[in-house]
């Protein structure tokens, strides 16, 4: 039906958009009809066509939603804008599509709704450094300062480096040697200007360099009680340690194992320590011997030093159990032990032997060195190795470890060899040696038995320790068991 006043139908409108149907127009196609339009009284039966076309067109592309709206998607609006889209469409020349970026997170809520964009919400991991902070950025994210300040709150744990006694690893602004590091693992370490004064491990504390506050003497000891400042410990010399009483040194105690009373008082040899009672100190006395006089002493020096020498010690033939009686014996293969006093201190340097006849094959003849105790032999304190195939005096001198004796101090000698091979010496006559064994019986009238211990079984080297349980009394047989003719110098 014609509009009012209006011709039959539009040639502008009919004719150019005769072979389009209404679901492939386009809206540039009918934007282009339009366009060449003026809006002119003469034009308006024109325009009426036109919305009647637009009108049609979006009812039948499903654009319609009234006459309030630019006719959506690829109606009303122009195609050749910049459009930002949820989704592509295809038909917008210049469209773009929202994407989140690093870090954003795009929530759509559909129809009607809103489109949020949010920050994400996952950790920072990137950190920088504030003051007497260090920290490492992470994957280049953002930045989180974290200043140090006095009374600021700490995060734990708080890890640090090892560091070291010069820089330890928590110190002091004011004092960068100061402080506490790790010198190794399971170790802590506390140092003060740069030097270490005290180390505590998993199983001890030591202190290193102890600085004390005393002034060093007897009056003020360096080491000292809070209530009772003048007793303690203090140093009283290079290499001694001092006691301390009521401002007064009652004992010290040197390098070389030195008893001082009262000071440097260590008495003089063979002196005594002797107490002076319940109220009074402690003294150095010469020992009387009993009710007897009578004091022997063995001769513990050398003898026309400056002319012939006379060095040597017959150990085995002082007293109390030596004889001077000279036989020819033979070796054992027990360990035969004899019984010997010290004439003099110091270190054992030769060991002199004289074989009369040697073995038939290489054998090791051992004398060794052992400490009393109890009237038995017991620790090994060293022993010197003699060539069993040789004959004559042989003069021993390398020992298996230092041989140290005291003066009137007993210790015992031990002979034995490796094999059985037949070895004679020089050696003493047993029938005039003193029995010094006890017995299982009614004593033996065997001349010589019982003059020394021996081991049990046989012994092919040099026990370290000797216990009761394993001697017993010396066996004197067809010479086996002699004391060996044996001497040694004391240096």
């Amino acid at each position: 039906m014609p509009l009012p006043d209006a011709p039959d139908y539009s040639k502008r409108i009919y004719e150019l958009l005769k072979e389009t149907d209404l679901e492939n127009l386009s809206y540039a196609q009918f934007q282009g009809v339009a366009e060449k339009l003026f809006i002119e009284p003469e034009n308006e039966d024109e325009m009426r066509r036109l919305v009647l076309v637009q009108l049609a067109r979006m009812a039948v592309r499903g654009d319609w939603d009234g006459f309030l709206t630019g006719g959506g998607g690829s109606g009303g609006a122009p195609t050749s804008a910049e459009y930002v889209v949820m989704a592509l469409n295809g038909t917008l020349t210049n469209e773009r599509k929202l994407t989140a970026g690093s870090r954003i997170t795009i929530t759509d809520g559909g129809a009607g709704g809103d489109v949020t964009i949010a920050a994400d919400a996952s950790p920072v991991t990137s950190l920088v450094a504030g003051t007497n902070i260090t920290l490492s950025p992470v994957d280049g994210l953002g930045d989180v300062t974290i200043s140090a300040s006095g009374g600021g709150a700490v995060s734990f744990p708080l890890e640090g480096t090892a560091g070291s006694v010069s820089a330890p690893t928590y110190s002091f602004t004011g004092d960068t040697n100061t402080g506490m590091y790790l010198p190794g693992a399971d170790t802590l370490g506390f140092t003060v200007g740069g030097n270490e004064r005290l180390n505590v491990a998993n199983n001890k504390v030591s202190g290193i360099a102890f600085q004390t506050t005393g002034t060093n003497n007897a009056a003020s000891p360096d080491y000292q009680f809070t209530t009772d400042p003048d007793t303690g410990i203090f140093k009283a010399g290079t290499n001694e340690i001092g006691f301390t009483a009521g401002g007064s040194e009652k004992f010290r105690m040197s390098a070389s194992g030195q008893l001082g009373i009262g000071g440097a008082n260590y008495g003089t040899s063979g002196q005594v320590l002797t107490s002076a009672g319940a109220s009074s100190a402690a003294e150095w006395t010469t020992p009387t011997g009993g009710a007897s006089a009578f004091s022997p002493e063995l001769v513990g020096v050398e003898l026309d030093q400056a002319g012939t020498g006379y060095a040597v010690f017959d150990i085995l033939s002082l007293p109390p159990y030596g004889t001077a009686f000279f036989a020819t014996g033979g070796i054992d293969t027990k360990q035969y032990f004899f019984p010997w006093i010290a004439p003099k201190s110091g270190n054992i340097s030769d060991v002199l032997i004289n074989f009369t006849s040697g073995a038939g094959s290489a054998t090791d003849v051992y004398y060794s060195f052992y400490r009393d105790n109890s009237g038995v032999p017991s620790t090994m304190l060293g022993y010197v190795t003699a060539n069993g195939q040789t004959t004559g005096l042989q003069t021993l001198t390398s020992f298996s470890s230092t041989v140290t004796v005291v003066r009137g101090t007993q210790y015992w000698l031990g002979q034995n060899k490796s094999t059985s091979q037949s070895i004679t010496m020089q050696a003493f006559n047993n029938a005039y040696r003193p029995r010094i064994a006890p017995y299982e019986a009614f004593p033996s009238t065997t001349n010589g038995y019982g003059t020394s211990l021996t081991t049990n079984s046989d012994v092919s080297g040099t026990p370290a320790d000797i216990t009761a349980e394993g001697l017993e009394p010396g066996i004197f047989f067809a010479g086996l068991g002699a004391a060996p003719h044996i001497g040694i110098k004391i240096v």
